[in-house]
């Protein structure tokens, strides 16, 4: 699938009943997509205390057999969340120069109208 990944980050809580929010994470999800705009999440990685060399921003990838992990692959393939990560691979795949499939018809009906097909 890989054309490029792009490094989301994220904080998102744990639990959430009403206006309440408990077990505050945040980390990294790696996203690999492809030059038509389709994406997966390849990892996700929270940030840690690494408690011996007493330093923080340290990051663990948790294992997709993990249920943390499966909570927030589904937060982040779904939703708000979803919607903000496909536009910004398509804001990579623009930058790199990609054209998409409604580009191009749009410039073959320009082209057509323009020699009169």
């Amino acid at each position: 699938m890989s054309h490029g990944t792009l490094d989301y980050q994220f904080t998102e809580s744990l639990y959430v009943t009403g206006n309440i929010e408990a077990g505050e994470m945040n980390g990294t999800a790696s996203i690999d997509y492809d030059r038509e705009g389709n994406w997966s999440v390849d990892g996700v990685y929270l940030d840690g205390w690494d408690k011996i060399a007493r330093k923080f921003n340290t990051t663990v990838k948790l294992p997709e057999t993990s249920e943390v992990y499966r909570i927030l692959h589904d937060r982040l393939t779904t939703g708000k969340t979803a919607q903000f990560i496909s536009s910004e691979v398509l804001e990579k795949l623009e930058g790199d120069g990609v054209r998409f499939r409604s580009d191009r018809q749009e410039h073959s009906t320009l082209h057509s109208a323009a020699h009169g097909v």
